[in-house]
């Protein structure tokens, strides 16, 4: 599992299941939509205006309970800005019609 922010467009996207995956969205609301792979896996969940849907007004705190985390600190230091984040913050521009930003 992966948890991505991207503090540019305010989104968190929750990665259940590593890879590239063709998916199914089902949009629980404006800002939540749920990413369905093959066989109906639940593979993400994207949710914009994190701050506000989740957070009160700022970002939440992350505790992690009864979950191994061996690999965690390395996995999140290498990809740093990883994949999921990249692809969450290009989907958002895409879904809410914005440019996409300059390389």
């Amino acid at each position: 599992m992966k948890i991505s922010y991207d503090p540019d467009v305010d989104a968190i996207y929750i990665q259940l299941i590593a890879g590239d995956h063709e998916c199914r969205t089902v949009r629980l609301s404006e800002d939540v939509a749920l990413d369905f792979g093959p066989g109906e896996k639940l593979v993400g969940i994207e949710i914009l205006d994190a701050k506000k849907v989740i957070g009160k007004g700022k970002l939440p705190r992350l505790v992690i309970d009864n979950l191994p985390v061996d690999g965690f600190a390395e996995t999140g230091q290498r990809n740093g800005r990883g994949k999921a984040r990249r692809r969450t913050a290009k989907t958002i521009r895409r879904r809410s019609g914005q440019a996409p930003k300059a390389a």
